[in-house]
């Protein structure tokens, strides 16, 4: 599965903009939610390493921040509800 439909995928349901600078700097509750949850769907989606998945948003993340992110959503509830079915 390609990044960029995970991202359109993400912002149809969070109704954050992962494409935007600003949002991505941010530690606004809502921005934070739509990054785990990308991060989560994009390491268990894709073949992509940890530093490839925090290159592909902007500003970069660091491998350990998409680490941190992924342990993280794992354990939320809300990443069940976003199954991606292919």
């Amino acid at each position: 599965m390609q990044v960029d439909i995970i991202k359109k995928i993400v912002k149809k349901k969070t109704k954050v903009n992962l494409d935007d600078p600003k949002t991505n700097t941010n530690r606004i509750r809502r921005n934070v939610t739509a990054r785990k949850l990308y991060f989560k769907l994009v390491k268990d989606h894709t073949n992509l390493s940890l530093e490839q998945i925090g290159k592909t948003l902007k500003p970069k993340k660091h491998h350990a921040t998409v680490l941190h992110n992924t342990r993280a959503a794992a354990d939320h509830r809300y990443v069940s509800t976003y199954r991606i079915h292919t």
